[in-house]
């Protein structure tokens, strides 16, 4: 990797691991101000949730042109999953049953939690700094918080489909042809599509840890 290339990632690593504890400190902020309600926790981060999850669009490119080593399906997957959760659920449906709901909440300290340490560890990957600590949390903590994650998103969706059952409201309208394609359909595809991709991402990540973390057991010996 050129040093220009290094210098980039550093960055990037750097504001998106500063971005996202900046979402964590506002979801706990907006914790403490409510005495633990988090009826309106999702418009109090709204603005900076919405923009980090759509600059990680360019995770895709990083892994395209190998800036990354990471599977490029893989990242595909997991950027789509969250993107569509941010800006197909939460955004699109605006009503409180989806923004208030415990997913909501659910993912607003998980994914926070999950890329505050991703993001620390690429970042100082890229100085080739290795702290152990940092390297087994990288690694461990996805245990516990991916799949609490999957469930908050899961979650989400659920709300989104009883307020698409209920109203029809959201249905998308394509006037030149004449076209009405209810919103519930996005929701089956989305949820089927859980059924593969999930256990391939974290069992590919428990194949990344197992090899990590031996390497840097032999690097200790």
């Amino acid at each position: 990797m050129s040093g220009i290339a290094k210098g980039y990632m550093f960055v990037y690593n750097l504001l998106m691991g500063a971005g996202w504890s900046v979402i964590l400190a506002k979801v706990v902020q907006h914790l403490i101000e409510n005495d633990g309600r988090h009826d309106g926790v999702f418009q109090h981060c709204s603005q900076l949730l919405l923009l980090l999850q759509t600059v990680t669009i360019v995770e895709v490119l990083h892994a395209v042109i190998g800036l990354v080593r990471s599977p490029v399906l893989n990242t595909v997957l997991q950027l789509l999953s969250r993107i569509c959760i941010v800006w197909a659920c939460l955004y699109y449906i605006n009503v409180p049953t989806v923004q208030n709901s415990i997913g909501a909440l659910m993912i607003l300290v998980v994914w926070p939690l999950a890329e505050m340490l991703r993001y620390t560890y690429y970042a100082l990957n890229v100085l080739s700094v290795q702290i152990y600590a940092l390297t087994w949390l990288r690694y461990s903590g996805f245990i516990l918080l991916y799949p609490i994650g999957v469930s908050g998103e899961l979650t989400i969706i659920y709300n989104v489909w009883r307020v698409c059952r209920a109203t029809g409201e959201f249905d998308l309208t394509l006037p030149s042809l004449q076209i009405v394609l209810p919103y519930l359909w996005f929701i089956y595809v989305g949820v089927a599509l859980y059924v593969p991709f999930f256990p391939r991402l974290y069992f590919y990540m428990l194949k990344q840890r197992r090899k990590t973390l031996k390497e840097i057991g032999k690097k200790t010996q």
